[in-house]
């Protein structure tokens, strides 16, 4: 599913059960935000390329992972001056997960002015999981901005603490919590100006959290 809106590409790929690579050429001159959402038992490989000068990506990645062995790659290569992206990868990691997550950005050499960020973020929502996660950045250049983080953690115990103490059923406030999550990486791909077509996106979104809630 892809939208164009003025100087910005709106792109959303839902992959579930499937093994697939698939590379994405950001176009110069666009902001590109790109959210891909992976369940099931899936092996996906995704490879961001900058087209020319001014390409800038904002991505998305949210993973839901449960007993069956999976793996997720996003990787953005900057092969231009004057180029960006941007990475975040939310993983679930439901009970019995088995899970392979890599995110990484590379900044090609003899380049200026390229931005890389990556941030990965894996939630343990079960009590016996397995994750191997690898963030990366390959920097061949100078005049560039690069960073990267990742952690591996529970839903935050004083966010959940303070929901009870208003009221909220310790099972609304997980929800509540996850629901933060879905909602800040569908924000990506859904403007303040997409008011009326949010709806397209309602289906998606409820399946997501009834994936990781059930």
């Amino acid at each position: 599913m892809q939208r164009r809106e003025g100087q910005s590409i709106y792109h959303l790929d839902i992959f579930e059960n499937i093994t697939e690579q698939k590379t994405i050429l950001i176009p110069a001159g666009n902001e590109y935000h790109y959210l891909a959402v992976v369940m099931g038992n899936s092996d996906i490989d995704l490879q961001l390329q900058s087209e020319d000068e001014h390409s800038c990506v904002y991505a998305n990645c949210l993973t839901i992972w449960s007993a069956t062995p999976s793996k997720v790659n996003m990787q953005a290569y900057l092969w231009h001056s004057h180029s960006a992206a941007h990475l975040h990868m939310v993983t679930m990691l439901l009970e019995h997960s088995d899970a392979i997550v890599h995110g990484g950005v590379t900044i090609a050499p003899d380049i200026i002015k390229a931005e890389g960020r990556l941030l990965e973020e894996n939630i343990v929502l079960g009590k016996k999981v397995k994750i191997h996660t690898l963030p990366q950045l390959d920097v061949r250049s100078n005049d560039v901005a690069a960073s990267h983080g990742a952690r591996i953690e529970k839903l935050d115990e004083k966010k959940l603490f303070y929901l009870q103490s208003k009221g909220i059923s310790p099972a609304e406030s997980k929800r509540l919590m996850i629901e933060g999550f879905v909602e800040t990486m569908f924000a990506l791909i859904t403007p303040a100006d997409w008011d009326a077509r949010t709806a397209d996106f309602s289906d998606i979104k409820q399946k997501v959290l009834e994936q990781i809630l059930k």
